[in-house]
């Protein structure tokens, strides 16, 4: 093989690896940032009545939520906080 050869093939791996890096990345991102919860926490308490059991509600947002597992107790946390249902104890209800 030429040198030449060697140096192209060399550059082709490189730039393949640094996309796959990329479109991982990518991946990621938009499936964090496209997951609407807001209105699916809404949608789920509008559609048993208006309250349900936070756990109840947990496992049903779970089943659509196609991101990172391991983050979802957290994430999920902090997004029923900021959606404006009201907690009182282990239910939560659509707010006022």
């Amino acid at each position: 093989m030429s040198r030449k050869y060697q140096k192209a093939e060399k550059k082709e791996a490189a730039l393949a690896a640094a996309s796959k890096k990329t479109t991982e990345e990518q991946v990621e991102q938009t499936s964090e940032s496209t997951f609407k919860w807001k209105k699916v926490i809404k949608r789920k308490l509008k559609d048993n009545g208006g309250e349900m059991k936070i756990k109840k509600l947990k496992k049903a947002v779970l089943e659509e939520y196609s991101g990172d597992v391991d983050d979802f107790d957290a994430i999920f946390d902090e997004k029923l906080q900021k959606c404006g249902a009201v907690i009182d104890g282990k239910k939560a209800s659509l707010g006022a």
